[in-house]
């Protein structure tokens, strides 16, 4: 049927108010009902979602699809890429972009999206969008900030070298394809929190990224490979909470630099992790952080942070860390951090600390390398564990400008301090040292304040040969467990005073050649090994000894020890003299009691039960002499001689040493040989009676006969008191005339003993 066209005058009657009606209803409709619109009819055509798009932007509202369209119509939320591409490069006929830009949310856009190199002029919303193909923004300029939050991309994302003037908001953005930002520069800050980048096989990457202010990218989650290599960011870095969940590829920070602070406080990296050469203007946290790969870890080697670098609450790296070369200006603190790998080392070696380095309780598990590390102030690791049996620590030619403290640590395995130099004191009470065949190792170590190891435990073998301590070392309750090898100190240097009170050494110990500035102190020491010994030959002391109360069960040598005043009071000593050994120790002042009388008797007791060497004797003679004590020395000297006889002299030689200590006391009792000099003279009064004598010629008979004088008379030599050439036995006194020239004969031998030993020739 044909339709009838209007006359004229109906026109002309109806044809203004009808258009104006038309133009009304028509845009009515286009608002309140744009989803009676329909796709491009044509060319340069818009749908009716896209006009209200343009309606929104145009007036500067949201444009928020997903209220206009509920979940029921998501269908009718779909813009078509060349719309968008357009419409934010402001080249849409006959639309100019407000002021407030474009924003638009609930977007779904089924074509690749082409944004290359476009010059975006206005601040830019697309959140809780969905791009199901690719959307490449490679070299596109915004002026303003851009904000994907929410967003979905479905396919490849391309920003790289994109360029943002104001701040880029990726928050709770999703990326399922692969996602690229390598060169992208953003003028002020870069958010990416909670945004999940899905891709598992290629690298989420934003190598040489720029960002103007900080990066955020808290609780963002990598399933695949992330790279941050040298990314720019001018501000701070935000990682908190992040995930980066690639077990097997790396997450790189390589050569980052970051102006301000890094955070990855309860970040969780399951895969390696690198942080070589990345360089922090402020502090780096990784506050309960999680390092979970087993065979590549953590790699912090050459890391530069001009702050502090915080790993507090208990971090955990489960496979090798490496903060080799890491240079860290302010403080380093990993208290409570565990290194779980238990082949794999944990390395800080050359690492240099501007302040503090914490390692208070933290676990080691592996190996661990801290040789040539430089702390400038102090390092503390006290109560920290080092659980590997086989592998050392490895604390050689490390440098801490102040304190180390090891109070409490235990270490299962063996320590190497070797070379180690240390500022300020070493802090080691009650440190245990487990390993019982591989030694605990200070050799050479410098100290240039005190050290400390008060009731430490050393189950294995300890070597602080050479070691150099400036002020005070102290091992007061320290107990050296190792039966078969030695606790070594020889040629150890300590500047002030050494403590070793009610210390327990089970096997030998060596202090050849230490030298002790100061006072040293083994009261109650005990010295338990009844085989090895215990030897502090050549040792030097400036200061007081003190062995008071200490027990040797085994042998002990003190030989050519030297030392200034030395206290053995109520020592216990080997009773086999073979082992003790005391040639050649040279001391001032000496005592083995509290009062002289006692110490005197009590050293010359100690003495006899050494190995003998006359010097020991002599010693204690010119001691006992210089306190005033004659007496003792001259007992001192007459046990030397008694001992030599003993122990040196044979046939002859001991024949007359007998005589010598029997006669006259080797010259010092020269009174002992008036004891038989006055008995043979008495004898000689009972032999030579009155009737027994007889005068010589028969003109003496007159005389009064003395048998005193008699018997005095031909005892001394030199000597005539004519007694004996008036007297003489009768014939029939065989004996007594026989007697007569012995009785001359022990004269001749004793009374010039007797002179000689007055006179000082027998000494």
């Amino acid at each position: 049927m044909k339709l009838k066209a209007p006359d004229d005058n109906a026109v002309t009657i109806f044809s203004p108010i009808n258009c104006f009606s038309a133009i009304c209803l028509a845009a009515f409709l286009t608002i309140v009902y744009p989803s009676t619109g329909v796709a491009k009819s044509g060319a340069g055509e818009l749908n009716a979602t896209e006009q209200w798009v343009v309606t929104q932007t145009s007036g500067g509202e949201i444009a928020d699809l997903s209220k206009q369209f509920p979940d029921k119509e998501t269908d009718k939320r779909k813009l078509s890429a060349h719309f968008l591409e357009e419409l934010l490069t402001g080249t849409l006929p006959g639309i100019k972009l407000h002021r407030h830009g474009v924003r638009i949310i609930g977007a779904i856009i089924d074509e690749p999206v082409d944004l290359e190199n476009a010059q975006i002029p206005c601040e830019v919303w697309l959140e809780h969008c969905q791009f199901n193909a690719s959307a490449n923004f490679n070299g596109a300029n915004f002026a303003g900030t851009v904000s994907l939050e929410n967003s979905m991309f479905k396919a490849e994302a391309v920003f790289n070298s994109m360029k943002v003037r104001g701040d880029a908001f990726l928050n709770g953005a999703a990326f399922e394809g692969p996602i690229d930002f390598i060169l992208a520069d953003v003028a002020r800050n870069f958010q990416g929190n909670g945004t999940k980048f899905q891709n598992k096989e290629k690298t989420a990457d934003f190598s040489s990224m720029k960002v103007g202010g900080y990066a955020s990218i808290k609780s963002a989650i990598f399933e695949g490979p992330v790279d941050f290599g040298s990314a720019d960011i001018a501000s701070n870095l935000q990682a908190q909470g992040a995930q980066f969940q690639n077990k097997e590829k790396i997450a790189s920070f390589a050569s980052m630099k970051v102006g301000g602070d890094a955070s990855f406080n309860d970040a969780v990296f399951e895969g390696p992790v690198t942080f070589i050469l990345a360089d922090i203007a402020g502090n780096f946290s990784g506050h309960r952080a999680r390092f979970q790969n087993k065979e590549q870890g953590a790699n912090f080697n050459s890391l530069k942070v001009r702050g502090y670098a915080f790993f507090l609450s208990d971090a955990v790296f489960e496979g090798p860390a490496d903060f080799g070369s890491a240079n860290i200006a302010s403080t380093f603190a990993a208290p409570g951090a565990k290194f779980q790998n238990k082949e794999k080392q944990a390395n800080f070696g050359g690492m240099k600390v501007g302040g503090y380095a914490f390692f208070n309780d933290a676990v080691f598990e592996g190996p661990v390398n801290f040789a040539l590390a430089e702390i400038a102030t102090a390092f503390s690791a006290n109560q920290a564990k080092f659980q590997n049996k086989e592998t050392e620590p490895n604390f050689s030619s490390m440098k801490v400008g102040g304190h180390a403290f090891f109070n409490d640590a235990v270490f299962e395995g063996p320590v190497n301090f070797v070379l180690a130099e240390i500022a300020g004191a070493l802090h080691a009470n009650e440190a245990k040292f487990h390993n019982k065949e591989k030694e605990a190792n200070f050799n050479s170590m410098k100290i240039r304040g005190d050290a400390f190891f008060k009731n430490a435990v050393f189950e294995g073998p300890v070597n602080l040969v050479s070691a150099d301590i400036a002020g005070n070392f102290d091992a007061n309750g320290a107990k050296f467990q190792n039966k078969e090898k030695d606790a070594s100190f020889g040629g150890m240097k300590i500047g002030g005073y050494a403590v070793f009170s009610d210390a327990v050494f089970e096997g030998p110990v060596n202090f050849i050649g230490a030298d002790v500035a100061g006072n040293f102190a083994a009261g109650k020491a005990r010295f338990k090994n009844k085989e090895k010994e215990a030897s502090f030959g050549g040792m030097k002391l400036g200061g007081r000894a003190f062995f008071n109360e200490a027990v040797f069960e085994g042998p002990v040598n003190f030989n050519y020890a030297d030392f200034a005043w030395l206290d053995l009071s109520k020592t216990l000593w080997p009773k086999v003299a073979g082992k003790f050994h005391l040639q050649g120790m040279s001391y001032k002042y000496i005592r083995a009691a509290p009062n002289e009388p006692e110490s005197h008797r009590a050293l010359l007791k100690l003495a006899d039960q050494s190995a003998y060497s006359a010097d020991v004797y002599n010693h204690l003679e010119e001691f006992f002499l210089g306190q005033g004590y004659r007496d003792d020395a001259d007992r001192a000297f007459i046990k030397g001689k008694r001992r030599e006889r003993k122990e040196n002299l044979h046939g002859l030689s001991w024949v007359g040493s007998c005589l010598l200590d029997w006669l006259v006391g080797y010259g010092r009792r020269p009174w002992q040989a008036g004891i038989p000099c006055a008995a043979l003279v008495a004898l000689g009064c009972i032999l030579f009676s009155p009737k027994k004598m007889e005068p010589q010629k028969p003109e003496d008979t007159p005389r009064v006969y003395s048998r005193f004088w008699y018997s005095l008379g031909l005892f001394l030599p030199f000597v005539d008191l004519q007694a004996d050439k008036v007297w003489k036995p009768k014939a029939d006194q065989t004996f007594l005339r026989n007697y007569m020239r012995v009785h001359i004969m022990l004269g001749w031998i004793l009374v010039p003993l007797v002179l000689a030993a007055v006179t000082g020739l027998i000494k």
